[in-house]
């Protein structure tokens, strides 16, 4: 998905949920997708994943921009990098992101 994509679902969630839920699961989902690009890319090296998640990170300051913008969510730069680093500290070493 786009960071337009993100942004439209994420003003959805928060038509049911607190604003900390809706960027959990808007990063949450960020993350599931991740896996999905690794098995359409057929991505099987570790230099192919950081890769991946970069594109990610990049598309998660995109998606922050918006959502700052739109809902006023106080969202910083790298939040996504953030996310991923206190969901899994030892995954966030292997990208060298910790």
């Amino acid at each position: 998905m786009k960071a337009k994509e993100y942004n439209k679902n994420f003003t959805e969630l928060l038509k049911k949920e607190t604003i900390d839920k809706a960027i959990y699961l808007t990063f949450n989902n960020m993350f599931i997708e991740v896996s999905k690009i690794k098995e359409i890319r057929k991505a099987k090296t570790d230099s192919a994943l950081i890769s991946i998640f970069k594109e990610m990170n990049e598309k998660g300051n995109s998606f922050s921009r918006l959502a700052n913008k739109q809902h006023d969510a106080c969202l910083v730069n790298d939040a996504f990098k953030k996310f991923v680093i206190i969901r899994d500290k030892d995954f966030s070493l292997l990208l060298g992101w910790f």
